[in-house]
């Protein structure tokens, strides 16, 4: 799991832009992990 939080937003649907921003780098975080533990055994998908 990337993030969990609680919708708040004040103005209609949006995502606020911290919470936006704060997701897209756990996913760059989460991405460079994946690629680290898999080019170790050699076997990136």
């Amino acid at each position: 799991m990337l993030r969990a939080f609680q919708k708040k937003s004040k103005k209609g649907i949006a995502t606020p832009k911290a919470d936006i921003e704060a997701i897209k780098t756990r996913l760059r975080m989460a991405e460079a992990d994946h690629h680290a533990r898999f080019a170790m055994q050699g076997q990136e998908p």
